[in-house]
This record gives structure tokens, sequence and C-alpha cells, in this order.
């Protein structure tokens, strides 16, 4: 009796001790196979975890780096619509290099006076030329006679018809040289003298002259830009 319950106890151990040592292998392999696998799982659970997208702003807080702002700077200019300004009425300020004896208009000039004022243009030419005044003299010469001493063709006409220029040689090229070689000349040691005048209308006067008592001569005045001005007539002797 004894025997068959110490065989039995025997055999009890020896089950107990091979199932616990089954138990524990399996465990272990299952743990081995676990941990090869381990790489494998956390590589598939990363690939298929969600992409989380940090926010810029937060990521620069979160590592004190402060975010770099681009600095517009806004250059205000003032543009102007304003045209300029046209004065209603233009102020026309006398020539000062018109003579202030030519000045004048009929009109206002009494019938005493007249002859006096008359006397005054003739004067102011005669003036000009004696004392080889050339910018005094062109400035009291109508437009009518700037535009033939400045003619090309009428100079050179004049050149070859005055025997004075031809015994000189000289063939004038402009007014300055008309001045010179045919106005100036023309009065060496002659005397232009004022006889009178004659009214023709409101704008033009002729002025009866007389050279060393021998010949006439008459010199005609138009009222242009508000003062008197030599016309181009026979006044000259070539």
């Amino acid at each position: 009796m004894r025997s068959r319950l110490f065989i039995l106890l025997c055999l009890f151990l020896c089950c107990f001790v091979t199932c616990k040592n089954t138990t524990k292998q399996v465990v272990i392999e299952k743990e081995t196979a676990i941990s090869e696998k381990e790489p494998e799982i956390i590589q598939n659970t990363l690939k298929t975890e969600p992409e989380v997208k940090i926010d810029s702003t937060v990521k620069n807080e979160a590592i004190n780096i402060p975010e770099k702002k681009e600095q517009i700077v806004v250059i205000e200019k003032e543009i102007s619509n304003k045209t300029a300004e046209v004065p209603v009425k233009q102020i026309v300020e006398d020539n000062p290099n018109v003579d202030s004896r030519l000045k004048f208009k009929l009109e206002e000039i009494s019938t005493d006076e007249l002859n006096s004022k008359i006397r005054g243009l003739f004067e102011t030419i005669e003036e000009k030329i004696i004392s080889e005044d050339f910018n005094g003299w062109y400035n009291s010469l109508s437009s009518n006679y700037r535009s033939f001493i400045e003619n090309p063709d009428e100079l050179l006409r004049m050149s070859k018809k005055s025997a004075y220029l031809k015994r000189k040689k000289i063939v004038l090229r402009s007014a300055k040289d008309y001045f010179d070689y045919i106005v100036i000349p023309s009065r060496e040691g002659i005397a232009l003298k004022y006889v009178n005048f004659q009214q023709i209308d409101e704008k033009n006067i002729k002025v009866n002259c007389m050279l060393d008592d021998n010949a006439n001569f008459v010199y005609d005045f138009v009222y242009e830009n508000d003062s008197w001005k030599l016309d181009k007539k026979e006044c000259l002797r070539l």
C-alpha cells in the first residue's frame, strides 16, 4: 500500500515538473517570437500612424525663434492735379529798348504839341545814326523794314547796285552790314534837316526832310507794337 502511494506521488511530481517545463518553454518561445517581430510591428505602426502637421508659428514659439517678418515701407507721394494757372490778363510791359520819344498816340496829343512830337520822331532816328547805335536804330524800325534789310536777295541786289559798295568791294550779308556800310556813310559830312510832316491817318505819318539844302527826303513812320517805327521808304541816298 505504501509502495503504491509512493509510486503515485512520484508520478504526480514527474507530471507536475513536466507540465511546468512545457508551459515555461511555450512562454519563452512566444516571447522570442514577439521580440523578433517587434521592429516590424513598430515600423508598421509608424507607417500607419497619421502624420501630424505642426503649425510654423507654434513650432517657432516652442524653440523660441522669432519669426522673420518682411517690413514693407510705404512711401506716400503727393500727386498734384493742379495745372499751371494761366493769368486771365497778361500785362505787356513797354519794351525798354524802344526810345520813349516814339511812344505816343496821335489821338492823345493836342494840336499845339503835335508838331513837336512828330519832330521828335525825326530827331530820334537821326541821333541813333549819328551815334552809330545799331541796336537803338534797329529797335526803331518797322517789321517791314527789318524784313527788307534781312533778306539775302535784297542785300545782294543793293550790293551790286551801289557804286560805293562795288568800289569798296563790300557785299552786304546782314542788317548790321546795311547799317554800317549804307546808313552811317550816308550821313558823313551831310546834315539832314526836319521840314514838316503830313498825317495820313492815325497810324501813318510822313516826315519831310531836306538833305544839304538840295534834295528832299521823306521819312515814313507807322504806328506798330505801341510805338512809332521808321518804315521802308527811299529815305537814304545810295
